[in-house]
Protein backbone atom coordinates (compact mmCIF):
# COMPACT_ATOMS: atom_id res chain seq x y z
CA UNK A 1 0.00 0.00 0.00
CA UNK A 2 2.99 2.33 0.39
CA UNK A 3 3.00 2.86 -3.54
CA UNK A 4 -0.42 3.63 -3.93
CA UNK A 5 0.04 7.17 -3.97
CA UNK A 6 -1.17 9.51 -6.43
CA UNK A 7 -0.90 6.34 -9.31
CA UNK A 8 -3.13 3.95 -10.90
CA UNK A 9 -4.20 1.12 -8.17
CA UNK A 10 -2.90 -1.69 -10.41
CA UNK A 11 0.64 0.24 -11.42
CA UNK A 12 1.12 0.97 -7.52
CA UNK A 13 0.58 -3.22 -7.16
CA UNK A 14 3.00 -3.77 -9.85
CA UNK A 15 5.37 -2.27 -8.05
CA UNK A 16 6.83 -4.94 -5.94
CA UNK A 17 6.75 -7.58 -8.72
CA UNK A 18 8.78 -4.88 -10.21
CA UNK A 19 11.51 -5.15 -7.21
CA UNK A 20 11.64 -8.76 -7.17
CA UNK A 21 12.20 -9.12 -10.68
CA UNK A 22 14.86 -6.59 -10.48
CA UNK A 23 16.05 -8.49 -6.82
CA UNK A 24 16.41 -11.87 -8.77
CA UNK A 25 12.74 -12.90 -8.42
CA UNK A 26 12.41 -12.61 -4.90
CA UNK A 27 11.16 -9.76 -3.09
CA UNK A 28 13.49 -10.05 0.32
CA UNK A 29 12.80 -7.18 2.99
CA UNK A 30 15.77 -7.95 5.12
CA UNK A 31 18.12 -7.50 1.83
CA UNK A 32 15.79 -4.02 1.17
CA UNK A 33 16.23 -2.84 4.41
CA UNK A 34 20.17 -3.64 4.10
CA UNK A 35 20.83 -2.06 1.15
CA UNK A 36 22.07 1.43 1.10
CA UNK A 37 19.64 4.07 0.18
CA UNK A 38 21.49 5.70 -2.92
CA UNK A 39 21.57 1.90 -4.40
CA UNK A 40 17.83 1.07 -3.82
CA UNK A 41 16.63 4.65 -5.14
CA UNK A 42 18.65 4.12 -8.23
CA UNK A 43 17.12 0.39 -8.59
CA UNK A 44 13.85 1.55 -8.18
CA UNK A 45 14.34 4.28 -10.92
CA UNK A 46 15.11 2.55 -13.01
CA UNK A 47 12.84 2.22 -16.37
CA UNK A 48 10.35 1.05 -16.04
CA UNK A 49 10.11 3.50 -12.25
CA UNK A 50 8.26 1.77 -9.89
CA UNK A 51 6.34 4.93 -9.30
CA UNK A 52 5.34 8.32 -10.56
CA UNK A 53 8.17 9.58 -8.00
CA UNK A 54 10.75 6.98 -7.73
CA UNK A 55 13.12 8.35 -5.35
CA UNK A 56 10.51 9.33 -2.60
CA UNK A 57 8.92 6.12 -2.73
CA UNK A 58 12.19 4.37 -2.77
CA UNK A 59 12.82 6.03 0.54
CA UNK A 60 9.82 4.86 2.13
CA UNK A 61 9.86 1.30 1.05
CA UNK A 62 13.15 1.05 2.00
CA UNK A 63 11.94 2.46 5.52
CA UNK A 64 8.86 -0.10 5.69
CA UNK A 65 11.63 -2.70 4.67
CA UNK A 66 13.67 -1.65 7.95
CA UNK A 67 11.32 -1.86 10.26
CA UNK A 68 9.65 -5.04 9.34
CA UNK A 69 13.59 -6.57 9.51
CA UNK A 70 13.96 -5.08 12.73
CA UNK A 71 10.87 -5.42 14.70
CA UNK A 72 9.04 -7.74 12.99
CA UNK A 73 11.98 -10.40 11.87
CA UNK A 74 11.13 -9.10 8.06
CA UNK A 75 7.92 -10.62 8.21
CA UNK A 76 4.54 -8.15 8.20
CA UNK A 77 2.36 -11.25 9.60
CA UNK A 78 4.59 -11.55 12.77
CA UNK A 79 3.42 -9.49 16.01
CA UNK A 80 5.86 -7.48 17.46
CA UNK A 81 7.61 -8.95 20.95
Amino acid sequence: MVLDQQIPMEKAFSGTLVIAQRMRGQLDVSKIAAMGEDEFVTMCSERPAIHRFPPAMAKRIRQVCQVLSDDYDGRAAKTRQ
